[in-house]
């Protein structure tokens, strides 16, 4: 008498199954990364802006110090000691002289920050007056729009934020017309809302900004500068 034998079931994952499980969780760990991603930037910033609050409080006490600004560090690479030539700065832009002010040499990103100062303010000879006047703009967007927070500010600390582009020793050149107003050592400098690559529809780099900016205006140093008794009316 034939008796019938059973086939055993197959209790493992068909390729296809497998296939389903691995698509589920890469959706599972791309929708958490994300958020995760968006946070660690969001700390970066918050940490940078920390650190340019701390640096105008660096630059304000150089200046009740010495009687005037620190020239930026213009070094190809940078070495965090200003460049002087005699009583005047080798240039009005480059990298903030990080050794000469005491603090860290670079932002959350690890990139150097830029410096612009104006000339009768880092003069060590003649000393600033309360006659004298800042020379940098600082602006909401580049070109003849926008509006302007500042026509006469002292100096401006750039960090050039998450894509680094312009951050002094890194030789790379922003797109954006507003990044690149931080970079190129000119009057103008922007501050604006920040829009990174992830948030530009259709990877429009154009319009990309993502840097993180300070200014030091005339009325601040110069009340700083009187109360500690370095600075007097004429």
């Amino acid at each position: 008498m034939w008796t019938k034998t059973a086939i055993p079931e197959h209790s493992g994952f068909t390729l296809v199954e497998m296939a389903i499980v691995l698509l589920i969780i890469t959706l599972a760990l791309g929708g958490l990364l994300t958020p995760m991603a968006r946070q660690s930037e969001r700390k970066h910033i918050e940490d940078t802006q920390r650190q340019l609050n701390d640096i105008r409080s660096a630059l304000l006490g150089y200046a009740i110090s010495h009687k005037h600004l620190p020239c930026p560090d213009s070094d190809a690479l940078p070495d965090g000691l200003e460049n002087r030539s005699g009583a005047n700065c080798v240039s009005y832009f480059g990298a903030l002289p990080w050794q000469d002010l005491g603090i860290g040499q670079t932002d959350a990103w690890n990139r150097h920050f830029s410096y612009a100062v104006s000339p009768a303010f880092a003069s060590s000879s003649p000393a600033f007056s309360l006659t004298d006047n800042g020379t940098l703009t600082v602006k909401s967007t580049s070109g003849s729009g926008g509006v302007t927070y500042l026509p006469n500010a002292v100096a401006v600390v750039i960090s050039h934020g998450i894509n680094g582009l312009g951050a002094p020793g890194t030789a790379t050149t922003p797109v954006s017309a507003d990044e690149l107003d931080n970079s190129n050592g000119g009057g103008t400098y922007v501050s604006r809302e920040i829009t990174t690559a992830y948030d530009i529809s259709q990877g429009n780099t154009q319009s990309e900004f993502d840097d993180l900016v300070i200014w030091l205006p005339t009325s601040l140093l110069f009340n700083q500068m009187v109360t500690a008794g370095q600075l007097t009316s004429p």
